[in-house]
């Protein structure tokens, strides 16, 4: 099990859990990240910056300490 953060460009992975606070929780549950769902990372952007992630038809732009309560396998 990792971390969404800990994964590196153009792998993916499927949720298993989400550890956010439940309002960063259901933010990302609205933008389709959730358990059983595919998270594929498409860019890591320097210096802490956004984690650009593909879930389905969706592009989104995580923040790192977002990333880091996803986990996937």
């Amino acid at each position: 099990m990792k971390r969404v953060s800990e994964l590196s460009e153009k792998a993916e992975g499927k949720v298993l859990d989400i550890t956010a606070e439940p309002l960063v929780r259901e933010r990302l549950l609205e933008f389709g990240i959730a358990p059983g769902q595919t998270i594929k990372v498409l860019r890591c952007l320097a210096f802490a910056g956004p984690i650009i992630v593909q879930v389905g038809p969706l592009f989104l732009a995580m923040r790192s300490d977002e990333a880091d309560q996803v986990w996937v396998e």
